[in-house]
């Protein structure tokens, strides 16, 4: 019977070439990409002011961009903490970053330790990635299983790891850490905020005008309308 050989693993890539840059740039991205995701989630959801204008304009709408969002953010937590590799393929993972590049050992050190303060948040959501948002497993779906809860905080302190894990990995690659991540800028949610409040006022001041002055705000909004692409 013929031995079976296993598959040399690749040499581990030096901290600045050009391979391991290009994994640490995709990774600060990814996390700015999360951020994003559980800053917007915040803003629409959490925030109390923002609670009221979402449920005086469009309740169903904004529900289904909170599951949506609430989804995104969840699997996407699960993906990035999976295993270096899932077969013979690899993942761009966190374990993938540790192993596949040749840290020096204090960093390596501070990933690894990094990368367990992970783990709390990943196994609280597993259930909810297998069974629902990367699977409809049938009787979590037909029982309704509340799946994917986890205590306040433990989401921001995943993100306290990944924005550390962005610094260290930095440092080594490019000299230098990235510092603070923000995500907020022009553009983001804050907008929508400005835009309903607005329009709430609008429509507070068109039912109390005068009718004269109502007819007049109202064909302007016409003229808005169409004025639109």
């Amino acid at each position: 019977m013929k031995k079976r050989v296993s598959k040399p693993s690749k040499a581990p890539l030096p901290p600045t070439s050009d391979g391991a840059r290009g994994m640490v740039r995709a990774f600060v991205e990814f996390v700015v990409y999360l951020k994003s995701l559980h800053w917007t989630f915040g803003r629409l959801f959490e925030a109390s002011d923002m609670e009221r204008l979402t449920e005086r304009t469009a309740p169903d709408f904004f529900g289904l961009v909170n599951e949506l969002l609430a989804a995104a953010f969840r699997l996407e937590c699960c993906k990035i903490t999976d295993p270096a590799a899932s077969g013979r393929k690899e993942n761009f993972s966190v374990a993938h970053l540790v192993e596949a590049i040749d840290w020096p050992s204090t960093t390596r050190m501070r990933l690894l330790s990094l990368q367990q303060d992970l783990e709390p948040l990943r196994q609280l959501l597993l259930g909810a990635r297998n069974k629902l948002l990367a699977h409809h497993d049938l009787g979590a779906v037909m029982n309704e299983q509340p799946l994917g809860h986890f205590p306040l905080g433990e989401d921001t302190h995943f993100l306290s790891a990944m924005e550390a894990m962005c610094n260290v990995m930095s440092e080594s690659a490019f000299g230098e850490p990235i510092g603070s991540i923000s995500v907020a800028c022009q553009g983001d949610v804050l907008d929508p905020h400005r835009a309903l409040s607005k329009s709430i006022a609008w429509d507070e001041l068109l039912k109390s005008a005068l009718p004269e002055l109502r007819a007049q705000m109202t064909e302007h909004l016409h003229q808005l309308r169409r004025a639109l692409p």
